[in-house]
């Protein structure tokens, strides 16, 4: 699931939670423009399990590579290593077989 931190990800992210759970479908969360707003995304995901497998920075250079339809990676090289950490983690959750409470 993408988020961003503000009260609206944080609103989005919990109805999306509920959807999932109640699917009883495994997910992870990523948060966009980390550094926009505060730590309530955090909270949730700690208080309810959800492990957060990206945090992209609220940069204008992503917002610009976005608006003209490239791919991050390409645009911003540096954020290969990130984007490989989270696909990662999300093979990893994705193997766990159990499903989040």
């Amino acid at each position: 699931l993408v988020t961003e931190p503000t009260p609206f990800g944080l609103h989005d992210l919990q109805l999306a939670v509920e959807m999932v759970r109640a699917l009883e479908l495994r997910c992870v969360v990523a948060v966009n423009r980390t550094g926009l707003g505060d730590d309530r995304i955090h909270r949730f995901c700690d208080a309810e399990g959800l492990e957060i497998v990206l945090e992209l920075p609220d940069y204008r250079r992503i917002a610009e590579a976005y608006a003209r339809g490239e791919l991050l990676i390409d645009a911003i090289v540096s954020l290969e290593r990130y984007m490989q950490h989270a696909w990662e983690r999300i093979c990893a959750a994705a193997e766990r077989t159990a499903v989040a409470p």
